[in-house]
């Protein structure tokens, strides 16, 4: 019999990275959190230690508990839904798997966001409070969707990119809005034009 995945508990942090919806709370103070792109009921905090639904009090082998992570970035796959990038810290009892590893406690050090409205071609200036369709997330929780100036104008729920830069650095997350890559909305403009049909000559 093989032997299972190598288990360890560690003082010293493991990095790892991670996709992540951010989510956004109605009421002052407007809180931010996390939530996975497949489970987003499960909500953590930018440091937190993970309570499974099982009972159990850490991670167990025969259990899938416990915050996953990547080892390196370029091993994540693409998400179907809107997420920010996380580069995280796992403590505690940690697991070992052959692509992935997952610990007790997470620490979230870095988020990478797209700095492009979800609804245009124009920078994102700040995020919106979306109120998820089919009650996804638990309590009161929105999606966080980043927004131009003028979209901003159409949510009740808004913090502009600076509050948010601010909410993370309070929690020790250092926040970085990424227009170095197409927007969503102008690829998607882009692909529909080479779609169209060319006209009978």
């Amino acid at each position: 019999m093989g032997s299972g995945p190598p288990v360890r508990r560690t003082e010293d942090p493991v990095v790892g990275w991670k996709r992540a919806q951010l989510l956004v709370h109605p009421e002052p103070p407007h809180e931010l959190r996390f939530a996975g792109p497949a489970e987003p009921a499960h909500v953590y905090r930018a440091d937190d230690v993970f309570r499974c639904r099982r009972g159990h009090r850490r991670v167990e082998l025969g259990c899938t508990c416990g915050f996953y992570a990547v080892d390196d970035r370029a091993a994540l796959r693409p998400s179907v839904v809107r997420t920010v990038l996380l580069q995280v810290e796992l403590e505690g009892r940690v697991v070992r798997h052959p692509q992935c590893v997952r610990g007790e406690r997470q620490r979230v050090r870095a988020v990478s966001a797209d700095g492009w409205c979800a609804f245009c071609v124009h920078p994102a200036e700040a995020v919106a409070g979306v109120r998820p369709l089919f009650g996804q997330l638990p309590g009161d929780w929105r999606y966080a969707a980043p927004v131009c100036g003028r979209d901003r104008a159409l949510f009740d729920v808004v913090l502009s990119c600076d509050e948010v830069t601010a909410v993370l650095a309070a929690d020790g997350v250092a926040l970085a809005w990424d227009r170095e890559r197409e927007s969503a909305a102008a690829l998607s403009l882009r692909r529909m034009g080479r779609a169209r049909p060319r006209p009978a000559l």
